[in-house]
Parts: structure tokens; C-alpha cells; sequence
């Protein structure tokens, strides 16, 4: 009897095979399998237009725990469009952010800012920061990159006067020395430097435009169609020097000068465009192995290499 306890016999109509419970059993266990999986926690490293983007389309498609971690002061924002600002063509730069943070508060992405991540534990599966620690079952490096600085020094630190372009927070700083600047030295020939030497003649500031290369934008042009944006700047008083490398003094902001090869160049602020590179140094610490170009080294589903296998997580 008591192997039949709870069970009745066919006559009843409810008696059920021992496929058909562990058919049920099955059905269970998956659905307790979705719903894990539907809460699991992504943390994604960067608050730029990669790690957002890759934020919100999580969110789109699923339940996910999202938590963006950012030393930025602000996310969602048109970077490129900076040297319009500058320029007095956008109002200003709060003017560019895209979305703020409430947008993502709403959808459940939960953005950590001016939070710099330490150390990543692929092992734990744990993201560390001055903050506290981020347990994560998937994880996204968004990192993007960081300006390429010409310079040696054993602080790493840029001399009071001198900026760089990464994020709006460096566009605020330098917007605001700019009420007081005279002259203006843009190191690098690329698109940025460009831009913002237009700029910056825009508001009346004497500009000078240095680039080691013979040409400006030598990724984009040839040598003849370089020549017509040169003489385009110069045509709006841009003093462009090529074929030049400068030393940056460590204490510049007492000299204002710059050091060429064969002349001394005033200036009240720098600005260095000189390109970029890929901040992998978190990657690099945790294991992750880097490529010869400098980048994170990915296969085809971007899932990154540590050791001699691909990372599934």
C-alpha cells in the first residue's frame, strides 16, 4: 500500500507513467535554468559608446543584472563633438550627452561613474574597484583607449597647462582655461588637431598646428590633398609647422614655451592630439592576452584569450 500512496489506479484517470513525471521533472529543472539565466549578472568595464551601446542591447534583450563601471563623469555623450564647442558652433558641452543617467535608471542598467576599476579576477569572477567588489557571470572590457602622450617622465603626469581630449570632463577643463588663453600650441595633424585649430581661430586665439609627419593627415590623404587643408588653415591664420617633434618641459607652466628643433615656440596652453592607443592594462594584469598591435587579442564571438583557450565568459 504505501508504494501506492498518492497514486490512483486507471480507472481514477490520473495516474501518470514514469516518463511522463520525469518529463515534468525536466520541464522544471529547464525553467529553473531560464530563470537563472535570466538574472544573471553582467558587469560591463567602460561607460563609452561601446560599453553603452552594449548595455542597452542586453537590456532589450533580457533580464539581465547590468552594472556599468565608469572613472568617466559622465556617459552617453557625442564625443566628436567636442571641437564644435569649442568653437562656439554648440552651445555647450552639456549639449552633447545623448542620454542621461536617468535613461539607463529607467531601463535597469545600473551606471557606477567616476568609479575606476583596480583589478579583475577571471578566476572568482569578480571586477574589484576602490568602490567595493562587482561578482559577475559575463563580463564585457570596454576600456576603448587613451591618449598617446609624446613624453617620457616617470610620473605620467602632464605638466599644468597642457590637455588632452578623452572625455567631456577634459573638454570642460579645457574650455575653461581657454577664457584666458592667447596662443595656443595643437600637437598632431590628424582629424582632432584639425578641428580644434578651427576652432580655436573661431574665437580670436592665435593657433599654431605641429605634426612630426611631413603632411597632415597622412591616414586620409595624399600628399596633394593634404596640402589643400594646409592651405586652407593657413588662410584662417593657423600657423601649421610639419616634419617637427616637440619637447614638452616639465615646467611649463611657468616657462609657456615649447622646444623645437631649431626655435622656441610661446605658447599659454597645449593641446595634444597626437592619437591614441588601446587601454588594455586591466586585460593585461588579469591574464588577458594581448596582441602585437597592442589590443586585446578576440575570436570570432569576441570572447577573449587567457593562456592557450578562449574565455567563455
Amino acid at each position: 500500500m504505501g508504494s501506492n500512496s498518492g497514486a490512483k489506479g486507471t480507472e481514477g484517470g490520473s495516474s501518470r507513467t514514469e516518463g511522463e513525471i520525469q518529463e515534468n521533472i525536466s520541464e522544471n529543472a529547464s525553467s529553473n535554468s531560464r530563470t537563472e539565466k535570466e538574472f544573471a549578472k553582467v558587469v560591463i568595464i567602460g561607460g563609452g559608446a561601446c560599453g553603452m551601446a552594449t548595455a542597452t542591447k542586453i537590456r532589450r534583450q533580457s533580464d539581465f543584472d547590468i552594472t556599468v563601471l565608469s572613472w568617466d563623469s559622465h556617459t552617453a555623450y557625442s564625443h566628436c563633438g567636442i571641437p564644435f564647442v569649442l568653437g562656439k558652433e554648440i552651445e555647450s558641452l552639456k549639449k552633447l550627452i545623448v542620454k542621461p543617467l536617468a535613461f539607463f535608471r529607467e531601463n535597469k542598467i545600473n551606471v557606477k561613474l567616476n568609479e575606476k576599476v583596480t583589478s579583475i579576477d577571471l578566476k572568482g569572477q569578480v571586477v574589484i574597484t576602490g568602490e567595493g567588489t562587482y561578482p559577475f557571470d559575463r563580463l564585457v572590457i570596454a576600456t576603448g583607449s587613451l591618449p598617446f602622450i609624446p613624453r617620457e617622465s616617470r610620473a605620467n603626469i602632464l605638466p599644468y597647462g597642457i590637455f588632452t581630449l578623452r572625455s567631456l570632463a577634459d573638454g570642460m577643463l579645457f574650455e575653461k582655461a581657454l577664457e584666458t588663453a592667447r596662443t595656443v600650441c595643437i600637437i598632431g595633424g590628424g582629424t582632432i588637431g584639425i578641428e580644434c585649430a578651427l576652432a580655436l581661430t573661431k574665437r580670436g586665439i592665435r593657433t599654431t598646428l605641429i605634426t612630426r609627419g611631413d603632411d597632415l593627415l597622412t591616414r586620409q590623404f595624399d600628399s596633394d590633398m593634404s596640402a589643400i587643408v594646409r592651405e586652407h588653415l593657413e588662410s584662417l591664420g593657423v600657423e601649421v609647422i610639419t616634419g617637427e617633434s616637440v619637447i614638452l618641459p616639465e615646467n611649463f607652466w611657468k616657462q609657456k614655451t615649447l622646444i623645437l628643433r631649431d626655435r622656441e615656440l610661446p605658447a599659454d596652453l597645449v593641446l595634444l592630439a597626437t592619437g591614441v592607443k588601446p587601454e588594455t592594462w586591466l586585460a593585461r594584469e588579469a591574464g588577458i592576452t594581448i596582441g602585437k598591435a597592442g589590443g586585446i587579442i578576440v575570436n570570432e564571438m569576441l570572447q577573449v584569450k587567457a593562456g592557450e583557450k578562449f574565455l567563455p565568459r
